[in-house]
């Protein structure tokens, strides 16, 4: 079975539809490459991810390149912004996207107590995903930061993962790198431990069998008996709530 991040998801894997906007909406699409939008941008426009996989970046204040997430189909875009795009969306793929006009929503949410729960559901994700961000960059090895990211896109296709199943990652390891807080030698030495325990297969730089999916999932948790912790190693994140 293959999971391709550039399918149309369905309700079932957790991202809401908005009702009753699909008449104010716009298709879009953005090649390879291309900026959806740039850091700082007024936010006049949000997007719903038809097909294809988005890149959100941000520049450090050093200079450094920090990706913030991807969105992949079925996904939406920006819809959380202020007045203006607190981060840049990169086209990784070819994207198809719905562009919805910030101000007819708007609009439409003061109308719809429905529309308002929904958007309310999208908040609530958000703000969940950050807290899993959290932990992943404060607490979890390598291993288990890279096992959780690839469980957690077999999560997002249009069917369960299981044993056997495969993901296309049109990210290149600089992205994943900069996306999981590691080096793109740690990325590929990792995936290499991966693979010699087991628990993946790299066909190619694009396509990952995953071989033993609730090994990855115990190891993305930090319950694999095989992986090392190292001595007294705490969670920053864990720190940080216990004194709130």
């Amino acid at each position: 079975m293959q999971i391709s991040l550039n399918t149309t998801r369905n309700q079932a894997n957790g991202t809401p539809r908005l009702s009753d906007v699909n008449h104010i909406g716009s298709q879009l699409r953005v090649a390879r490459g291309d900026a959806i939008f740039q850091a700082g941008d007024a936010a006049d426009n949000c997007y719903y991810v038809v097909k294809g996989v988005v890149r959100l970046t941000r520049l450090l204040l050093d200079g450094r390149r920090h990706v913030a997430d991807f969105r992949v189909s079925g996904d939406l875009l920006a819809f959380d912004s202020d007045e203006a795009y607190d981060v840049t969306a990169e086209a990784v793929t070819d994207v198809t996207l719905v562009r919805y006009r910030r101000r007819e929503i708007d609009q439409l949410t003061r109308q719809s107590s429905k529309l308002q729960t929904e958007l309310l559901q999208i908040t609530r994700m958000d703000v969940l995903r950050l807290q899993n961000r959290i932990l992943q960059l404060g607490c979890q090895t390598a291993k288990e930061r890279l096992a959780s990211f690839l469980v957690g896109l077999a999560d997002r296709g249009d069917e369960e993962a299981e044993d056997g199943c495969s993901i296309e990652l049109p990210m290149t390891r600089q992205d994943i790198g900069d996306y999981l807080g590691l080096t793109v030698e740690t990325i590929s030495r990792t995936l290499g431990e991966l693979k010699r325990d087991g628990a993946i297969r790299v066909v190619n730089r694009s396509t990952i069998l995953l071989d033993d999916v609730e090994g990855l999932r115990l190891m993305a948790e930090g319950d694999a008996d095989d992986e090392p912790h190292e001595q007294g190693r705490r969670c920053e994140y864990q720190g940080l709530a216990a004194h709130h």
